[in-house]
C-alpha cells in the first residue's frame, strides 16, 4: 500500500469525528438546541462556548496523557468520548447537560489537533504538509456525504434517533481507527509535554516566525470561521426560512469548493513561502465570510457561502503547514498544543464577542461584518511580515 493510500485509510475514521464533533456540533447539535429545544440564538452562543472551553482544558493535559497512554490510544479515547457525549445529547432535554457533552467533545478535539496531527506528520516523512492537506481533504469529502442525510433527521424532528446513529458510527470509528493504526505499524515517537519543556525549547518555540504565525493567523482565523461556523444556520433560518435538511445540504455541499481547494494546495503547498501564503488566504477569506450576509436573497446567500468555503480551503491547506514550518519535529506536539490552546482561546473571546453583540441587539451582517474586519487585518498583517522567502523548513521525520 502506497503512502498516499496509508493516509487515508487512516484518515477516514477519525475525518468522520473531526467533522461531527465539529460541523455536526454547530448545524446539528445547534438545530437542536435552538428549533427542538426552541433555545434562543444567545442561548447557543452561550452552550458552543462550552466546546472551546473543554477543548483549552483538555489541551492542557493532552500531552500529558499522551505520555501516559500513547498517541493511538489517546486518540481511540478522544473517539470513545465523543461517541458518550452524542449519546448523552440523546436523552437530555437539560442545557447543562448539553454544555457538559460539548466540554467533552472538546477533549475529542484536542487529542484529534495533538496526537493525531503529530502521528500523520511523522509518518508523512518529508512531505508533512501534503499529509496534512489530504487530512483536511478526507474531513471535507466526509463531511459531503454525511451531513445531508443527517440534516433530513434533523428537519423530521428525530433528534434522538439521529444522535444515537451518529453515536454508533463514532465507536465503529474508534475500533477502526485503533487497529488500522496499529496494523500499519504505527510507532510512538517521542513526545515533550507544555509542561516540560526546557528553557531552550521555549526560546525556540516563543522567538521567532512560529509566534508570528500563532499570534496573527491562527488567532485571527476564529474571527471569521467562528462566525460562520456559529451563526449561519441561524441567519439561513430567520432571514430566508430555510429548513435543517436545506441547510445540511447547503454546509455539506459547501464543502465541495473547499475540497478542490485544498486537492490543489496539498500539492504544491510544501514549495510554497507558506507563512505569506496563509496571511493572504485568512484576509480573503474574511471578506468572503462577510459577503454570505451581505447577500439580499438566498441564492446570492448560498452562493457567498460557496465561494467563501472555496478560499477557505486555502486556509485549510495551509494553517498547520505553516505552523509544522517553523518547529523542530521532537517540538510538533507541543507545537500543535499551543497552535491549538491560542485558536481555542481566541474562539473563546469570539464567542464571548458574538454573545455579546447578540445580546445588545446587533444584526447578523453587522456581527459577520466586524469579526471580518479583525480578521483581515490580522491576515495582512501576517502576509507583509513575512521573508521575502519562504522561512527555512526544520528537517522533518
Amino acid at each position: 500500500m502506497t503512502r498516499l493510500a496509508r493516509s487515508i485509510v487512516l484518515n477516514l475514521p477519525v475525518s468522520f469525528v473531526a467533522m461531527i464533533a465539529w460541523f455536526g456540533v454547530y448545524t446539528l447539535v445547534n438545530a437542536y438546541v435552538t428549533r427542538g429545544l426552541h433555545g434562543s440564538d444567545d442561548r447557543w452562543a452561550t452552550l458552543s462556548l462550552c466546546l472551546s472551553v473543554g477543548m483549552v482544558v483538555s489541551l492542557l493535559v493532552c500531552t500529558e496523557i499522551i505520555l501516559l497512554l500513547g498517541k493511538r490510544n489517546t486518540v481511540t479515547l478522544s473517539i470513545v468520548l465523543a461517541a458518550a457525549a452524542f449519546v448523552a445529547i440523546a436523552f437530555t432535554e437539560n442545557f447543562v447537560v448539553i454544555g457538559g457533552a460539548l466540554a467533552v467533545m472538546g477533549f475529542t478535539q484536542a487529542a484529534l489537533a495533538t496526537a493525531y496531527l503529530s502521528l500523520l506528520t511523522h509518518a508523512a516523512g518529508d512531505r508533512p504538509g501534503r499529509a496534512l492537506g489530504i487530512y483536511q481533504w478526507t474531513v471535507t469529502v466526509v463531511t459531503i456525504l454525511i451531513l445531508p442525510p443527517c440534516g433530513y433527521l434533523a428537519e423530521q424532528g428525530w433528534y434522538r434517533m439521529m444522535f444515537l446513529l451518529i453515536a454508533v458510527v463514532c465507536a465503529g470509528c474508534a475500533a477502526a481507527f485503533h487497529f488500522t493504526a496499529k496494523s500499519m505499524g504505527h510507532q510512538e515517537t517521542e513526545v515533550v509535554s507544555i509542561w516540560r519543556l526546557s528553557r531552550r525549547d521555549l526560546s525556540e518555540l516563543l522567538h521567532g516566525p512560529y509566534v508570528r504565525v500563532l499570534l496573527l493567523g491562527i488567532c485571527g482565523e476564529p474571527w471569521y470561521y467562528h462566525m460562520v461556523n456559529q451563526l449561519f444556520r441561524n441567519h439561513a433560518h430567520d432571514a430566508f426560512g430555510l429548513g435543517e435538511d436545506t441547510i445540511s445540504q447547503v454546509v455539506a455541499l459547501g464543502r465541495i469548493p473547499s475540497l478542490i481547494s485544498l486537492f490543489v494546495v496539498a500539492h504544491f503547498i510544501d514549495r510554497l513561502n507558506i507563512t505569506r501564503f496563509y496571511g493572504i488566504a485568512l484576509a480573503v477569506s474574511a471578506v468572503a465570510a462577510a459577503l454570505i450576509t451581505a447577500m439580499p436573497a438566498s441564492g446570492l446567500m448560498i452562493g457567498a457561502y460557496f465561494l467563501y468555503y472555496a478560499v477557505h480551503g486555502t486556509v485549510w491547506g495551509s494553517n498547520s503547514a505553516a505552523v509544522n514550518a517553523q518547529i523542530a519535529p521532537r517540538l510538533r506536539e507541543s507545537a500543535f498544543t499551543l497552535m491549538s490552546l491560542a485558536q481555542s482561546g481566541a474562539m473563546i473571546v469570539v464567542g464571548v464577542t458574538q454573545q455579546r453583540m447578540l445580546a445588545y441587539g446587533m444584526t447578523f451582517p453587522s456581527i459577520y461584518a466586524v469579526c471580518a474586519a479583525v480578521a483581515v487585518l490580522c491576515g495582512v498583517a501576517l502576509a507583509v511580515t513575512s521573508r521575502r522567502r519562504a522561512e527555512p523548513v526544520l528537517a522533518v521525520g
